[in-house]
């Protein structure tokens, strides 16, 4: 296992070309978590907490692996399974939707706003 350790946005390719996996350990409610976009930008699944906002993308199964929040055994065994289960990985990368540009988001959040208006 690698920690890539903090870095800047222009390096995140380089960082995810390094990695299979992103695991996401929190133990709070995060609201979005933003390395999930990150990671799935780049195709890579995500191993994350069963609550918040990982709960709530994540799809178990799908594009990624949930386990149980604060639970050190849940998470060392969706770990062990990442790292053991022949084709979990290429199954779960093919689940990945990549999310939409900036510039899309920026444009349907516009939209919204001046059909409010």
């Amino acid at each position: 296992m690698i920690f890539n350790g903090s870095y800047h946005q222009d390096r995140i390719g380089q960082r995810m070309a390094r990695i299979d996996w992103v695991v996401v350990p929190s133990v709070w409610w995060e609201i979005f978590g933003l390395v999930i976009s990150e990671a799935w930008m780049f195709g890579r699944p995500v191993i994350g907490p069963d609550v918040g906002g990982p709960a709530e993308r994540i799809t178990h199964e799908r594009d990624g692996l949930l386990f149980e929040v604060a639970d050190a055994r849940a998470l060392a065994a969706a770990m062990r399974r990442a790292a053991t289960e022949q084709g979990l990985w290429d199954r779960l990368a093919a689940g990945v939707t990549p999310p939409m540009p900036r510039e899309d988001m920026v444009r349907r959040f516009h939209a919204i706003y001046a059909a409010a208006a």
